[in-house]
């Protein structure tokens, strides 16, 4: 995700029909010209600057928060229930799980849910340049699984781990982020589609779509991957989605064979088809990938 703007203040101009206020906004030099036309949204509070370059759908906006002054992303969800990942992250409080700033429904119906700042950079970009050292690989990948741990221990199932979804900042400090796929046993609405979450780093039962069997040992598959990922530079299922879809649901990883011994047996363990075989979930997957560190 790119660098935030910092905007200066808007001016105020007429209202638009839905009742929330239309301004101008006039960006810092290099940032535009001309004025930017944006929105205030919950109550005026933030200011929706448009889609965040790079992002993964229009859903994703990047705001200025004028209570805090700073920059700030957040999603515009539809209307219905409290959105999952809101009410989700109203319950975790971990430094490894991005953090909750606001929530609001606006009055057009749809939901508003502001996040805390998580990094600069991700796991996807950190080994777009290569594969990682085993000991950094082997720190970002604990701190992951100490937050997804942490869910766990609530009964939250992320269910979407990609390298995309692990934030880092300048000091390799990890941040977990979108867990609008999670399914929380107090969350009738969580429980989602058979099949959700981001191939190739779904396990075996996901992909199969049997959601009952979709536990924390399908976060700790993730983990898995993901520590190969960042070892060796690609995924244990290689190819096109759809290929590696199907490759997860026979159970088949293609493991590079020039990984350390003992960090290769976790990842073949944790990738086991059978959730029973894998560690039982993100706390257990932390202290055996310190075991076949040491």
């Amino acid at each position: 995700m790119p660098a935030d703007p910092t905007p200066t203040p808007p001016a105020t101009s007429a209202s638009p029909s839905d009742g929330r206020v239309s301004k101008t906004l006039t960006l810092p030099d290099g940032q535009g010209r001309g004025g930017l036309r944006v929105q205030h949204l919950a109550g005026g509070r933030f200011v929706d600057l448009g889609v965040v370059a790079g992002g993964a759908s229009d859903r994703v906006r990047q705001l200025w928060d004028r209570e805090q002054g700073e920059a700030a992303v957040g999603k515009l969800l539809p209307p219905g229930p409290r959105p999952v990942e809101a009410a989700v992250l109203a319950r975790l409080r971990h430094p490894g799980v991005v953090g909750l700033r606001h929530v609001a429904s606006l009055a057009d119906g749809r939901w508003l849910v502001v996040l805390e700042p998580a990094g600069h950079s991700d796991l996807e970009a950190r080994v777009g340049d290569g594969p990682l050292a085993a000991a950094l690989a082997v720190d970002l990948l604990t701190q992951a699984a100490r937050a997804v741990g942490a869910a766990h221990r609530r009964g939250i199932v992320h269910r979407d781990l990609a390298p995309a979804h692990l934030r880092l900042d300048d000091d390799d400090r990890v941040v977990v982020i979108d867990w609008g796929l999670a399914r929380d046993p107090s969350l009738p609405h969580s429980a989602g589609a058979p099949v959700c979450g981001t191939p190739p780093w779904l396990s075996p039962e996901q992909a199969a779509g049997r959601s009952a069997d979709v536990g924390p040992a399908a976060d700790v598959h993730a983990l898995g991957a993901l520590l190969h990922l960042a070892l060796s530079g690609r995924a244990p299922y290689p190819g096109a989605a759809p290929d590696a879809l199907l490759a997860a649901v026979r159970g088949a990883p293609s493991l590079d064979p020039r990984l350390p011994p003992g960090l290769a047996a976790l990842i073949a363990r944790s990738l086991s088809r059978d959730p029973a075989d894998r560690p039982a979930d993100g706390d257990a997957f932390a202290t055996a990938l310190q075991a076949a560190a040491g």
